[in-house]
């Protein structure tokens, strides 16, 4: 099966930084980035630091039922703590990416805008490139 995709790491060009936490979260922030250290999770950071992330971008696959054995594979190579992926809802492997990776998920809505006076949809799966967003 053909396959491709991209480990890219933005940090030195397009950054999340964060803000700062509520009241709760600041208190709770030691306590889950103990828990978090403790099972290999993401931890915390402090207000004003990067978030620490690669996106797999451009992630393209012949064979559908191959998708989660590319996306592990990158995790292997992915130097930072979180690595973000985009997946439709309804494609065939998002709950199997999802079970053999233990993501967290993040579920947007996209709208498409079409000015023609009769617009229609092909049917097929909206996949954004969530490296480009």
């Amino acid at each position: 099966a053909g396959a491709c995709g991209m480990l890219w790491d933005q940090r030195s060009f397009k950054q999340v930084i964060v803000a700062g936490y509520s009241g709760k979260m600041k208190m709770l922030r030691p306590l889950y980035n103990a828990f978090a250290g403790m099972t290999r999770r993401p931890q915390m950071p402090v207000a004003g630091d990067v978030v620490p992330q690669s996106f797999l971008s451009f992630l393209a696959c012949t064979d559908d039922t191959k998708l989660p054995d590319l996306i592990e594979e990158a995790l292997l190579h992915c130097t930072t703590p979180i690595m973000t992926v985009g997946l439709p809802s309804g494609h065939i492997c998002t709950n199997d990416v999802i079970k053999r990776t233990g993501a967290s998920v993040y579920r947007t809505r996209i709208y498409g805008v079409d000015l023609t006076a009769a617009p229609q949809w092909d049917g097929r799966i909206v996949w954004p490139e969530i490296a480009l967003l």
